[in-house]
Parts: C-alpha cells; sequence; structure tokens
C-alpha cells in the first residue's frame, strides 16, 4: 500500500483470499485500511485487517526510482523506508550471483540483491522491495 512516490509513503499489506479484500482490490484502487501493524521477519507490515474502504478506483501508481546504493543489502534506515514499496531501478548489471534465483547487481552506486535469473545487465526492473532474513 503506497500513497506517494516517495520513502517512507507505504507499508506492506498481508491479507488472505479468507476475508475478500484480494477480489476486490486492484492497482490504482485508494484505500482506507484497519489493522494491526506487525513485524514479519524483520520488514513492517500490516495484517489482520478488519475494516477496509475503497475510496477511489484507476488512480495513476508511479514507482519510486532508485539506485541499487539506495537500498543496499543489509539491514539500514535507508532501506527500510522503502520496504513494501513499488521502486524501479534501471542501468543494472548482474555483478555476482547468490543462489539459484538471487543475484547482486549494481548500477554504480553500491550492490544490492536482486531475486531473478542471472545475465549481464538488467535495463529496467521494477517491484515491490521485500526484506527477508536480514536483507534486502
Amino acid at each position: 500500500m503506497q500513497s506517494a512516490a516517495a520513502a517512507w509513503s507505504g507499508i506492506a499489506v498481508r491479507t488472505g483470499v479468507a476475508d475478500g479484500l484480494l477480489s476486490l482490490i486492484r492497482v490504482g484502487d485508494l484505500l482506507v485500511i484497519n489493522g494491526t501493524v506487525v513485524e514479519l521477519a524483520g520488514m513492517t507490515a500490516l495484517q489482520n485487517v478488519t475494516a477496509y474502504e475503497i475510496m477511489s478506483r484507476g488512480n495513476i501508481v508511479t514507482a519510486i526510482q532508485l539506485k541499487t546504493g539506495d537500498l543496499g543489502t543489509a539491514c539500514s534506515a535507508a532501506g527500510e523506508a522503502y520496504e513494501g514499496l513499488l521502486v524501479t531501478m534501471q542501468n543494472a548489471e548482474v555483478v555476482s550471483s547468490a543462489g539459484a534465483c538471487d543475484a547482486m547487481i549494481n548500477d554504480g552506486s553500491s550492490e544490492t540483491l536482486l531475486s531473478i535469473g542471472t545475465g549481464a545487465q538488467v535495463m529496467s526492473i521494477t517491484g515491490i522491495v521485500y526484506y527477508l532474513d536480514s536483507r534486502y
């Protein structure tokens, strides 16, 4: 859930199919949600949704433009500012493989971890910042 293309502007929402919320919302919906703020494996999230209201639909969602060094890999205030937010990184090179689907990428500002197959160049990637096991 994100209210602007800026750091600290949103929160991850953990919900299930049983509460009906997933079947009703779409990208671009403006929502008011009541729930419980929790830390899940170090990532701040909203869960146990008790009420929600769709205020409007069809709003433009803009990803935050980041450098790989803005996010980094370790737990930091700089990286935490983007947890659960839609971000875009451009012109990053895969500098090492950290597992079957994980790769370290660098756009010249510093490395960050990307969960994707390895390749030579990432022209642009857009996705939600996720934190798990002490890394982004």
